[in-house]
């Protein structure tokens, strides 16, 4: 059954390890929820004994229920667990029945250790950040699952995604290998849809009605289809999120991943993208706390918060800095201070922009420092549109962070972003933060503020 008077908090935040061995008003404190359903199953043959107890926040017993019934009537079981529930609570009102809406999912295996098995791989994806061997592990217990039951379309989905993020976070994979990972993941995605239609994250893998030319539009269209088709998927939520904050709104995003965090406050994936949205100089020491949570959680990689709270800290402090980059781009101190050090006279800007195109084409991963410096240094303009020319791959999250209100200002910056298909996009799907229409053919990216923009100063 499933209400809308009511809100029931995500599979992987309610059988998260890190409740083991607490009580009921700890779970409700860490889960922060107000009612909490718990009991016990024992199985007799193919009789059910079920123990329900519903409490409040505070451990009230204030609904109990002792039910037998054979296993084979398990959904007749759950209608009524979930209808007394409701009733109990207020929320019977709009409620859609228990088959109903397993009709709109996927066959799911009912042992409970193939289940187990799948969860497992799933979260190993979520690990993903910093260590590619769990995408790897994920691989391998997805493929047991199919070989298994070669019918369980949500393992080969969860295969196919895991092939893609294997070709995105493996660097030692070459161009032909990266090729064949998207043949599988494509072949994956085609036969887990094929077994079942309301397969969302399968859809937006294959060419489908929603595509579109722009790739924005596209993007949108396919993500907002795909959480129709399956809305408790958190990596759809995840991937609409993280399309929002590309494309500049970062308002609609804040406000759309902290529903889905609400939902999943101990999901390594809720936890990491809330960490991430929380990423603003006023919100930073959240933004930390945030990515902590994660890594207590599982999530293996940097805290990217606490290394942007360090860098913020440094202002203009070149020295400063240079010495608290992140690991990767420490070998690289001399010539990143050369390139951020404000230059005196022509010359010198010569030797600040030519040491930065050099570092940039001999490390292009070095394009996240480079499109967001620009925002803090003026001398290097230049070089964030020399970027973007380069076909490593473009962080825009870093095009909108509240120092580029003078970049957003540059007539080149409003060729870049038509350019890129965003000003079509904005037009039909709603503006970035930074930016706003002017009449039906021009538009201006005024929204974040400069020097000369901000109160009592000039």
């Amino acid at each position: 059954m499933r209400s809308r008077r009511f809100d029931v908090i995500g599979f992987e935040s309610a059988t998260s390890s890190l409740l083991d061995g607490l009580d009921l008003l700890q779970v409700a404190q860490r889960l922060k929820v107000k009612n909490i359903l718990t009991g016990s199953i024992r199985m007799d043959g193919n009789l059910m004994n079920i123990d329900a107890r519903l409490a409040d926040e505070t451990g009230e017993l204030i609904w109990s229920s002792q039910i037998s019934d054979d296993v084979n009537r398990l959904f007749h079981v759950q209608e009524l667990i979930a209808s007394d529930v409701a009733r109990e609570l207020g929320g019977s009102a709009g409620q859609q029945k228990v088959q109903e809406t397993i009709a709109q999912r996927c066959a799911m295996p009912a042992d409970p250790a193939v289940l187990e098995k799948y969860y497992t791989a799933r979260y190993q994806v979520e690990k993903r950040a910093g260590e590619t061997e769990t995408l790897y592990t994920a691989v391998s217990l997805y493929q047991e699952l199919i070989e298994a039951d070669p019918d369980f379309a949500e393992a080969r989905s969860g295969l196919a995604w895991a092939y893609l993020f294997i070709n995105n976070y493996d660097e030692t994979l070459d161009g032909s290998e990266k090729q064949e990972n998207d043949r599988k993941s494509k072949e994956q995605a085609r036969q887990a849809f094929a077994l079942c239609e309301h397969l969302g994250e399968a859809m937006v893998l294959l060419p489908n009605q929603y595509d579109h030319p722009n790739r924005w539009i596209n993007g949108y269209q396919n993500l907002a289809a795909a959480i129709e088709m399956q809305p408790n998927q958190l990596m759809l939520h995840d991937h609409f999120n993280r399309h929002l904050v590309d494309a500049g709104r970062k308002s609609d995003s804040r406000k759309s991943v902290r529903n889905t965090y609400l939902m999943n406050p101990l999901s390594v994936r809720a936890v990491r993208s809330y960490a991430l949205a929380l990423m603003e100089p006023e919100t930073m020491d959240e933004a930390v706390r945030m990515f902590e949570r994660a890594a207590e959680l599982g999530r293996e990689g940097p805290n990217f918060a606490a290394q942007m709270k360090k860098t913020y800290a440094c202002q203009k402090d070149v020295e400063c800095f240079v010495e608290n980059l992140p690991p990767p781009y420490q070998p690289y101190k001399e010539q990143i201070g050369l390139v951020f050090t404000v230059p005196e006279n022509a010359e010198q800007l010569d030797g600040s922009l030519s040491a930065a195109r050099e570092l940039l084409k001999e490390q292009p991963w070095m394009i996240n420092l480079f499109n967001a410096s620009a925002c803090w240094n003026e001398h290097l303009t230049p070089i964030f549109f020399d970027a973007y020319e380069t076909e490593a791959y473009w962080y825009w999250p870093n095009v909108w962070i509240h120092d580029c209100g003078r970049v957003h200002r540059l007539q080149e910056f409003k060729g870049l972003v038509e350019e890129a298909g965003l000003v079509e996009y904005w037009r039909k799907y709603g503006w970035a933060d930074a930016c706003r229409p002017l009449g039906e053919d021009d538009f201006i990216c005024d929204g974040y503020p400069i020097e000369e923009d901000t109160p009592g100063e000039g």
